[in-house]
């Protein structure tokens, strides 16, 4: 499987991540399913994220690309801190079996932070000028 790419999305969900995927050889059989995996802050374990990208389910599954909500990502069992490359692997399944996981990514979206609501400005006119 080639390996998937990980992107920041301009539209409704600018505050995600886009992991996309290519679809592999199947040996003409229907794909049941994909498994996608996120590293966690430890380099070496990754972790399923099944509420915004499970790849069991429509329209995941044909459209080949999920949004993972940054905040998702900075929280357990991710726990990514700003500025950390996500980093994802996918593999499919149909009834021959489950296949090989794909490349990692080695570059892609990195974590990123809301801004914090900034502190409200008050205006005193008796001691304001122009300057």
């Amino acid at each position: 499987m080639a390996p998937l790419t990980t992107s920041y999305d301009a539209g409704v969900n600018a505050k995600a991540v886009k992991i996309t995927w290519v679809a592999p050889y199947a040996n003409s059989e229907t794909i049941i399913d994909y498994e996608i995996q996120i590293r966690t802050v430890v380099a070496t374990v990754f972790s399923l994220e099944t509420v915004t990208c499970n790849g069991a389910v429509a329209p995941i599954k044909t459209q080949l690309y999920c949004f993972i909500p940054l905040t998702t990502l900075r929280i357990g069992p991710f726990s990514l801190i700003r500025k950390a490359l996500v980093v994802a692997k996918a593999r499919a399944r149909n009834q021959f079996g489950i296949g090989e996981y794909s490349e990692l990514n080695v570059s892609g979206a990195l974590v990123q932070t809301e801004p914090d609501n900034m502190t409200i400005i008050t205006l005193d006119i008796l001691v304001s000028s122009n300057t």
